[in-house]
């Protein structure tokens, strides 16, 4: 479990006297996964969202340093 294995159930029927503990545990397990689900998720998303624009930012910086611009305003020679 310190590992992010949330993988672990335990056997409620083999409880006995501490069955409703084990079923705690199992809960606890179930949600613990699913925010880790939801952690690596939004990581991913926010990762995403966050190279698209500098991608593109990038893309246009590396053109103007590549291509001569006009002199005087108007359209640039590349487009």
């Amino acid at each position: 479990m310190a590992a992010g294995n949330f993988a672990a159930h335990l056997d409620e029927q083999k409880g006995g006297p501490l069955s409703a503990s084990y079923q705690n545990f199992n809960q606890m397990t179930d949600q613990l996964a699913k925010t880790a689900t939801l952690r690596n998720d939004f990581i991913n998303q926010f990762s995403h969202e966050f190279r698209t624009p500098i991608a593109s930012i990038q893309g246009f910086a590396d053109l103007m340093q590549e291509r001569e611009l006009p002199k005087k305003s108007g359209k640039p020679t590349w487009l």
